[in-house]
């Protein structure tokens, strides 16, 4: 069982973000203490920021110094009279789809909001992971963080598409870069001026046009509308340009499946599993695709993967729901 108790005192890692905005607005962000007077959030929050500040115990202090990662939409900011701030713990292992997250992050003016869920899918993208999950989170969270049962940060909380029914985190491998790159640049060179605090040039990765942006966010978004021709021939495309991208493969097998495509979609799944034997979703792709095109000896090794893998996923394939669920005609 989770320890609610020690997630909600994860609370003091967090803080408000008040980005006062060239237009004469405001942004209301969350971050979140990683290293002494270090905290990540989302640049997002401060793009547009002539001066930002940080409001903890109801106090505010200045931000000095900011390092941005625009493309990844990571920024570091320095705050040295928040030095005490304790700091949040850092998972090392990887995440898991199935595993069940928390969301923590502040919600405008309000304290910070705790949220729980579950990981439903993870991208490889640029040297770093994205992290979908079915955690809500609102306004203000942004930067907030996605934490373990036992409350390690696994990522930082970056977008939601389509009215929130979809949430994106930029994972802690990430932040661990940006930590050891921020650390080294913000304490050696204080009177730097790209790390003044400034508008941002550019955009994140998922506020690029679309057709710019990396294919699993297009594909999740297609998948989220039940548009299964579409994404089936995003998914081709997909994995003509990267045909040893598990993903791509995985993708394919579930527009595939959803079309009634079945010996097709089992080919396709195949192939995403030979490329990363540990690929949960695929496991339950493999499972509902097998059950429904007669392959018994598909679906016992589909259950004792889940069985090692995701237990939850497990659950829902012997109830049937994960194979509903990715079944959805157009």
């Amino acid at each position: 069982m989770p320890n609610f108790q020690r997630l909600q005192l994860l609370a003091r890692s967090l803080v408000r973000i008040e980005s006062r905005n060239t237009d004469g607005s405001v942004s209301i962000g969350t971050a979140i203490a990683v290293a002494p007077d270090l905290f990540v959030t989302n640049c997002h929050v401060t793009a547009r920021a002539r001066n930002l500040v940080l409001i903890y115990g109801g106090e505010t202090f200045p931000v000095e110094a900011q390092d941005a990662d625009m493309t990844h939409d990571l920024c570091m900011l320095r705050s040295e009279g928040l030095r005490t701030v304790p700091l949040v713990e850092i998972a090392l292992d990887e995440p898991q789809v199935g595993q069940t997250v928390y969301a923590l992050g502040y919600v405008l003016g309000l304290p910070p909001r705790l949220g729980f869920g579950r990981i439903e899918a993870m991208y490889d993208y640029d040297g770093g992971t994205v992290i979908q999950t079915d955690t809500p989170f609102a306004s203000g969270a942004s930067g907030g963080a996605l934490l373990d049962e036992q409350g390690r940060l696994l990522g930082v909380l970056t977008f939601r598409y389509r009215g929130g029914a979809l949430q994106f985190s930029m994972a802690s491998r990430w932040v661990r870069h940006s930590i050891r790159r921020s650390s080294a640049r913000l304490a050696t060179r204080r009177d730097d001026a790209d790390l003044a605090v400034r508008p941002l040039a550019g955009a994140p990765f998922w506020q690029e046009p679309d057709t710019r942006q990396p294919f699993f966010l297009r594909a999740a978004r297609l998948a989220a509308e039940a548009k299964w021709t579409n994404l089936r021939e995003l998914a081709q495309d997909w994995t003509e340009r990267e045909p040893t991208n598990a993903s791509a493969w995985e993708t394919l097998g579930s527009a595939l499946l959803a079309l009634e495509q079945v010996p097709a979609a089992i080919v396709a799944v195949t192939r995403s599993l030979e490329l990363e034997r540990g690929r949960a979703r695929s496991w339950l792709l493999a499972g509902c695709a097998a059950r429904r095109g007669g392959r018994d000896d598909l679906v016992g090794q589909a259950v004792s993967r889940l069985r090692e893998l995701a237990p939850a996923l497990l659950q829902e394939f012997s109830e049937g729901r994960g194979c509903e669920a990715r079944s959805r005609r157009e």
